[in-house]
């Protein structure tokens, strides 16, 4: 249980929807989250030193390419096309999805 506390807090969404989680699920997600911790680390780290001004202006100008290059791709990226594509999207968002027929 303390595993999906830790997940909560860490990726949102309402208790009840994690305790429904599949296993495979909890566990791609309990998997992921060291590496998703060490990037934000790293983006942390890399966001202080370019906002206190200690990168040397050329890692910096890169930094701030490619963070631009990024967000420009990202808003340009493939659309959610599928139902089954949505539900993950919104699973792993912690919103559950519930359809309703007729």
């Amino acid at each position: 249980m303390h595993h999906i506390i830790v997940m909560r807090r860490f990726y949102g969404g309402p208790l009840e929807e994690w305790l429904k989680m599949p296993f495979a699920w909890l566990k791609a997600h309990s998997d992921s989250m060291p590496v998703i911790q060490a990037q934000e680390s790293l983006i942390g780290s890399t966001i202080a030193a370019l906002g206190s001004g200690s990168m040397k202006k050329h890692y910096a100008d890169r930094t701030m390419k490619s963070w631009s290059r990024l967000a420009d791709t990202f808003s340009k990226t493939k659309k959610i096309k599928s139902k089954e594509s949505l539900k993950m999207f919104l699973a792993t968002s912690g919103i559950g999805f519930v359809e309703k027929h007729g």
